[in-house]
Order: structure tokens, then sequence, then C-alpha cells
């Protein structure tokens, strides 16, 4: 599991730095640190703060303000009980009752397809709103002694976003930012919803 979610990664990573280190005056290309809370039905299977995250945004400019482009990432939530607690796993043919730490994680990776509005000038301080839309990957995991159960899914889901680019140095900006993310309900699986509380460098015109 580790390995493939840090092969979608790498891959978009490779894929995106050649594209970003030659960039011309149309387009921005973003890496974040992205620490998340958790909100709605996922708070109640994973609901502590989270530090874990990355974000990975490319926006192709359509004219002076207009963007489109995608975005992907990678966000864990995580719970663990206070102390020892019990739980009932039923099984095909029997029933059991296990007690232990338990520690409870869910993963997203979203791939969306985004458009952004910017104001202000490209070496300026650039405000911006946008939207997302596309696929959630979601694993959600238990793990509790020597018991592990998880289940995966792949759903629909938006993302609506806002921040502002603070220029820095050698044609980067300090990109700060929150994004909602909301994977639906699909099937038994509850909604995944996390804001994503975004701090990291832009590199563009």
């Amino acid at each position: 599991m580790k390995t493939f979610k840090i092969s979608i990664l790498v891959a978009i990573i490779s894929f995106c730095l050649p594209t970003a280190s030659s960039a011309q005056a149309d387009y921005y290309f973003s890496l974040t640190y992205s620490p998340s809370l958790p909100v709605g039905d996922v708070a109640n299977f994973t609901g502590d703060f989270s530090w874990r995250g990355v974000g990975i945004d490319a926006r192709f400019l359509l004219n002076d303000n207009v963007s489109v482009g995608f975005n992907t990432g990678w966000n864990v939530l995580r719970e663990e009980s206070d102390g020892v607690v019990s739980e009932v796993i039923v099984g095909e043919n029997n029933t059991a009752t296990i007690s232990g730490k338990r520690f409870r994680f869910t993963n997203s990776i979203p791939v969306l397809i985004t458009t952004h509005y910017h104001w202000g000038d490209s070496d300026d301080i650039r405000p911006y709103i946008g939207a997302g839309a596309g696929l959630y990957y979601i694993n959600q995991r238990v793990e509790m002694g020597l018991y592990a159960a998880e289940e995966e899914s792949t759903r629909f889901g938006i993302s609506p976003s806002a921040g502002v680019m603070f220029p820095a140095f050698y044609n980067s900006s300090l990109n700060v930012g929150i994004q909602y993310h909301q994977a639906f309900a699909a099937n038994d699986y509850n909604s995944v919803g996390y804001l994503a509380f975004n701090i990291g460098l832009t590199w563009g015109p």
C-alpha cells in the first residue's frame, strides 16, 4: 500500500519537475506541505488533526488571470484510542472479542482537474480562488494488536480552494492557502471530507 502511494507521487513529481524548471510565463507549479483537519463523517473514524500531508499543483494560464490544471497529493488522517479498548469481530463462522490500543488511518489521494482565478500581476502579491473535481482514492485501516483490517475505494469528489502567492526569490512565490476536499459517499462507504492548510513554494511567471 505505501509503495503504491509513493510510486504515484514520485511519478507525478518526475513528470512535472522538468516542466517547471523550463517555465515560460504561462503556468505555475507548486509543492506544498498540507496538514489537515477532518470534517463530517470521516471525523467519526479519524478525528484528530493530522500533520501528514503533501500537495502538488500545476496551473496553465489561459490569460493573465484564469488557469486550468490538475491537483494531487497525499493526506493521512489518524486517530488512536485513549488506552485499551475492546472490539467485537464477526467472522463467517465465529465471533471474537479483541482488546488493545486501537489506531485508525484514512489515506486520501485526489487526482483533480482544476480551474483558478488569480488577481494582481505576476510579480506582485496574487490572491486566488479555485475549484477542482475528479477522483479520490481512499484507504481506511484499523490496527489493533495483531489485528488489522482495511477498505479501499475510489469515488468522485470536489475541492474548492483559496489562497495567496507572495513573491519570494528566483521566479518563485510563497504559496499559502486552504483547500477543502470532499470525496462523496458511494455504495457502503461514508463520505470523506477534510480541510488542507497548504504552505509551500510556487514556480512560474
